[in-house]
């Protein structure tokens, strides 16, 4: 007989105790960290399955609101990661992999560093920054042009993918 499936609050306390604990944890030390990480990456994607498309971020932000997006997206693809399974399933190398290597492990791509993804989040992050420091009619130009850019760009992969199917 199967389990019956965990309601959306149930996925929200223990997403909310085991962020909590890790929070708690000692990354460097506790080799129990990473494999803690790994099973609330595992209940973030069950709990987003189950909240359905495009309801996700909401739900998130209401019942879990200590953890931001991009955590959330972090611990995720630590759940999801075969370059981190790999790596824990060697022996005992999970306690000397720490929280932050492990997040790093799933982050690299397949050339062996970040993913482009978290290489635009790195730039858009210090575009931001670059932002507030102009004054504001300076800062809405530069906004401007880089939103003609940004979607000449996107116009450019759109016709790139166009092509090449």
């Amino acid at each position: 007989m199967n389990a019956p499936t965990p309601s959306l609050d149930d996925f929200a306390a223990k997403i909310n105790s085991e962020f909590a604990a890790i929070q708690k944890a000692d990354y460097d030390t506790n080799k129990n960290v990473v494999q803690r990480a790994i099973a609330l990456g595992r209940t973030l994607c069950q709990a987003k399955d189950k909240v359905g498309h495009g309801k996700w971020e909401k739900w998130r932000e209401d019942n879990c609101g200590d953890i931001s997006k991009r955590t959330a997206q972090r611990y995720m693809k630590l759940a999801d990661s075969p370059e981190v399974r790999a790596k824990l399933g060697k022996n005992d190398t999970v306690s000397y992999l720490t929280l932050r290597q492990a997040l790093a492990l799933a982050n690299k791509s397949e050339g062996g560093g970040p993913s482009a993804s978290d290489q635009y989040d790195r730039v858009e992050s210090t575009l931001v920054k670059k932002l507030e420091a102009l004054d504001p009619n300076t800062a809405e130009a530069c906004v401007n042009n880089s939103i003609e850019r940004l979607t000449a760009a996107v116009a450019k992969i759109k016709s790139k993918s166009v092509k090449a199917a």
